[in-house]
């Protein structure tokens, strides 16, 4: 048949026989996130030899692409710096490009969470240039399929792109994908929901807003505190002295009139405005698909659709019955539906939420951290309950290590965490700082030859202070 000729049904290709090999590194990392970014910029550092393998055209994860109004993870409720490290490191240098700004308190929020605003292009660039600088190689619009394993250790990853199949083979691999894709494929031990019940907490669409009059949103605030948050009904903040917020949970009375009036499902108890770095403009949080499973593709679907149709329902309230959002147009949705929970792996070590709440420190901790449990009802029924954070508290290196796998380490979300536990750690500080200690922890094992259980976890933190980590 010439080449010019129609296909035939009788012509069959599969993406899963590589056409190409790429050259082999010490540690390949899976996800360009916020874990998996910083996992190849520290193993990078720490000597090793990486590829740093994302799906989308770009580096970031969830805060480049889905949209946040902050990263919280970094600071404990009364401002204080818990977390660093390589992510001190990135916010002092967003702030020289213009693209962060400190610590911000959020006053209309219950327990007085902080977090670091961030404008996310200037992310997305930022994770880019420190890769690249750091000498890691960089991989995009490449998905993951399937691994070459033998007795639980994988030798190699096959990804798809627009070359067609192609494998990747490594020595220590990191799962940095936020669904323990990587540790699925390759046989790896997972759960999913709790009590063999897979219910997961609800995805959702973020999105973006300009022309918005901040100052008559404030006025709103100082003219109805009973619509927001415990702090300020309850007189501890003062709704006359209120500045420029970062964040604002609440407007409880326009929820339920606008789903009494049936305007719109917004299977969430209140709207959240994050004001960004620019005046005028804010992203929103206030929808909820609910019954998603996002490693099921219909699912997905099913919740990428829907959280556009929830956006326009949501735009036409905000217009019709919030203060400063009558003349308020749409600048842009998530490139994809914001994921809570998938697959966490079961790991040498299950943080427990008493671990979290009760600061409780291993011999074996790879990042210290603070901060409560934010936990989205599955069914919808409400936005967020938020646990009143404890003392600070330690995630051991055992809990990055996935059983069933000798040269594989997560990073970010997916982690070894009870449910509980869980709604703390899954925040994108957070995340950075366990891609910090998978990433030096890979080159360790690389280096040396190691199953990923066996290095020495005396060098290991010895190798994270020398990264600026504080245990």
């Amino acid at each position: 048949m010439g080449s010019d000729e129609p296909m035939t049904h009788g012509q069959v290709t599969t993406a899963l026989s590589p056409s190409s090999v790429l050259p082999e590194a010490d540690v390949v990392v899976v996800g360009g996130g916020s874990a998996g970014w910083v996992a190849a910029v520290a193993a990078s550092r720490a000597g090793a030899s990486v590829w740093l393998v994302e799906r989308y055209g770009f580096l970031g994860g969830t805060a480049a692409g889905v949209m946040l109004g902050g990263i919280g993870g970094l600071f404990n409720p009364a401002g204080e710096q818990v977390v660093f490290g390589i992510p001190d490191e990135v916010f002092a240098r967003l702030a020289e490009l213009g693209g962060a700004l400190g610590v911000v308190p959020r006053p209309l929020q219950t327990l007085g969470v902080t977090i670091t605003p961030y404008d996310k292009e200037l992310w997305k660039y930022l994770a880019q240039c420190m890769v690249e600088e750091a000498g890691a190689r960089i991989l995009l619009h490449s998905y993951l399929v399937g691994a070459a394993c033998d007795q639980g250790r994988v030798k190699a990853i096959f990804v798809v792109n627009k070359s067609g199949a192609q494998m990747l083979p490594g020595k220590v691999f990191i799962d940095a994908t936020g669904d323990a894709d990587l540790v699925a494929v390759a046989g790896g031990a997972f759960v999913q929901g709790e009590n063999d019940v897979r219910l997961l907490q609800p995805t959702t669409l973020m999105f973006k807003l300009g022309n918005v009059d901040t100052d008559a949103i404030l006025d709103y605030v100082r003219r109805h505190p009973e619509d927001f948050a415990e702090r300020l009904r309850h007189g501890g903040i003062s709704p006359d002295r209120l500045t420029n917020p970062v964040g604002i949970s609440g407007f409880t009375s326009v929820v339920r009139a606008a789903a009494e009036a049936g305007e719109y499902v917004p299977n969430m108890d209140s709207i959240t405005v994050h004001f960004t770095l620019r005046r005028g403009e804010v992203i929103m949080n206030m929808l909820h698909s609910v019954r998603v499973d996002a490693t099921d593709v219909m699912d997905l679907t099913r919740a990428e659709l829907e959280g556009r149709r929830q956006v326009m329902a949501a735009l036409g309230v905000l217009r019709r019955r919030v203060p400063g959002f009558a003349d308020a147009y749409l600048i842009e949705t998530g490139v994809q539906v914001g994921v809570r929970e998938t697959r966490r792996i079961v790991g040498e070590y299950v943080l427990r939420r008493a671990d979290v709440m009760e600061g409780r420190r291993f011999f074996d901790d790879v990042v210290r951290a603070q901060g409560g449990m934010s936990y989205h009802d599955p069914h919808g029924r409400y936005q967020t309950r938020m646990t009143k954070p404890g003392r600070p508290y330690g995630i051991p290196f055992r809990a990055l290590q996935p059983k069933g796998l000798t040269n594989v380490l997560v990073a970010g979300r997916c982690l070894s965490a009870d449910r509980g536990a869980f709604a703390g750690v899954r925040s994108a500080g957070i995340a950075m700082a366990t891609g910090q200690a998978a990433g030096v922890a890979a080159a360790l094992a690389a280096r040396d030859h190691l199953p990923v259980r066996s290095i020495d976890i005396g060098e290991l933190q010895a190798c994270l202070a020398t990264q600026g980590v504080r245990l």
